[in-house]
């Protein structure tokens, strides 16, 4: 087939030379084979590369189609769960001292022997709420310029929308005025402007949210409490949950 041939020629001309014996079937020459080689080698890319390049994509793809998902509820929701899980901070310190404290106080008063063999689990709960405390500090930190980005994104949107709605409503003013100095009669034009069915699709881009392909209508938008509620009930649980083995 003409693929195969093409495949071969690329492969030979890799090696500076031709097959000998080539066939080239009827209505291709060796000319539009020689062309196609030199165009490939003109834009430069391999296979390798092509691969590389898709995989970039898809890369790309995948952290966008992330980033929807986690900003499917808002960026006051994601500033909620922030701000929740970092002021977690103090009581996650407290729970980490209290288990310090039994430990050391339980821990029998004779040589050689250490809180690790008297209360090993409450050890490891100190430890673990120390390490807890030092990544929510990171975390804390980190997430300030997510939260930007998606409040910059979702500013843009807006912005975008409302772009298009003023677009349209200048497109209308402009008909109406050339109507009105050629003489025209107005109301012919009562029911110019955005069909119902753009309307729908203008409020469908702003009270929706794409999870997936599918665009769910939420009710109410979850609100930054909503968020701050859901991120001291996850820290809590996190904190806590080791100290019951």
């Amino acid at each position: 087939s003409f693929c195969t041939l093409l495949a071969s020629a690329t492969a030979a001309r890799r090696m500076d030379k031709l097959p000998p014996g080539l066939r080239v079937p009827a209505g291709v020459s060796e000319a539009d084979v020689e062309r196609f080689i030199a165009a490939q080698e003109a834009a430069g890319m391999t296979g390798a590369q092509d691969a590389a390049v898709v995989g970039e994509a898809s890369t790309s793809y995948d952290m966008m189609d992330r980033d929807m998902r986690t900003c499917a509820f808002g960026p006051h929701f994601f500033d909620g769960v922030r701000w929740g899980a970092g002021l977690t901070l103090l009581p996650t310190i407290l729970l980490g001292r209290r288990s310090y404290k039994r430990a050391k106080i339980a821990m029998p008063k004779r040589p050689g022997v250490t809180m690790w063999k008297s209360d090993p689990w409450a050890v490891l709960f100190a430890g673990a709420c120390s390490i807890t405390a030092s990544l929510k500090v990171v975390k804390f930190i980190a997430a300030r310029g997510r939260v930007r980005e998606f409040q910059f994104e979702e500013e843009m949107a807006v912005m975008n929308a409302t772009s298009d709605e003023e677009l349209e409503t200048l497109a209308t003013m402009k008909v109406l005025e050339d109507a009105r100095a050629r003489g025209e009669d107005l109301s012919e034009f009562v029911g110019i402007g955005p069909t119902e069915e753009e309307r729908r699709e203008r409020s469908r881009r702003l009270g929706g949210r794409d999870i997936g392909n599918k665009v769910h209508k939420l009710s109410r938008m979850p609100t930054w409490w909503d968020g701050f509620a859901v991120g001291v009930f996850g820290s809590l649980v996190d904190a806590y949950s080791p100290h019951k083995p």
